[in-house]
């Protein structure tokens, strides 16, 4: 998972932003399913959150209730346009325009963060320790990302995850198929989609979040759980040498 290259960065926003041009025409999509899923994972009330690759908000405005104070960065301008309608009545939100990759946040600065569909478009090498580093002792980063499923081995699984979206979107919008100015936008822009396989992501995270669970989701979403390690207390002894005498200095 290497991201995009340095060369893509002007192309990959524009498509962002002719992306949000057909935004509000399709209703339904396999990432948005698991938003709820998502958001329950996280404390009831958390005191300062980040979410990065924030889109046109769809996920925004589902943390902000939840928030003290909420950051929401994206690459696309059109996007954060977006964002900042659906999340207009919530004072306490705050949306950037930034590339991810180049977004530094303070160590110990935030109790969570939370990603959707922006990994595969990042250098994961360089930006998962930075998240993890941010991150207050306790503090929670959670990532919902899409999955390659290559391979004969997968078929029963892509077939039931067709067959479950397809359903889903009926349910949801009355309608089989997504908007046909929808597809075709989306299938423009995944020319810049790196995308991994189940075990190239435990690699990963076995590699830069030590600890963090990987979960498997059926409609070609993988989620990566991660909590910082909670702060050490001190015991009585803790200011002593191991032979016992106190430290000086």
């Amino acid at each position: 998972m290497t991201g995009f290259a340095d060369g893509d960065l002007a192309a990959i926003q524009s498509e962002f932003d002719r992306l949000a041009a057909v935004e509000e025409l399709e209703t339904f999509s396999n990432t948005e399913v698991y938003l709820p899923w998502l958001v329950g994972r996280l404390p009831r009330r958390v005191a300062r959150m980040a979410e990065v690759g924030c889109g046109g908000g769809a996920l925004t405005q589902r943390l902000a209730p939840i928030a003290d104070e909420l950051l929401a960065i994206d690459l696309s301008g059109a996007m954060l346009a977006l964002a900042r309608t659906k999340c207009a009545r919530w004072p306490h939100v705050s949306l950037r325009q930034c590339d991810a990759n180049d977004w530094d946040p303070e160590p110990r600065s935030l109790d969570a963060i939370v990603s959707v569909a922006t990994l595969h478009h990042l250098d994961a090498a360089r930006v998962l320790p930075r998240w993890a580093a941010a991150l207050r002792p306790g503090g929670t980063l959670l990532i919902l990302e899409v999955l390659r499923r290559p391979g004969l081995s997968q078929l029963p699984l892509n077939g039931l995850a067709f067959a479950s979206s397809r359903w889903l979107r009926w349910q949801r919008t009355g309608r089989w198929r997504e908007d046909p100015r929808v597809r075709d936008a989306w299938a423009a822009h995944a020319r810049f989609d790196r995308l991994s396989t189940l075990n190239e992501v435990r690699a990963m995270v076995s590699g830069h979040l030590p600890g963090a669970r990987v979960r498997h989701h059926v409609l070609w979403r993988y989620s990566i759980q991660y909590r910082a390690p909670a702060a050490r207390k001190m015991t009585p002894h803790a200011d002593r040498d191991h032979a016992g005498t106190p430290r000086h200095g």
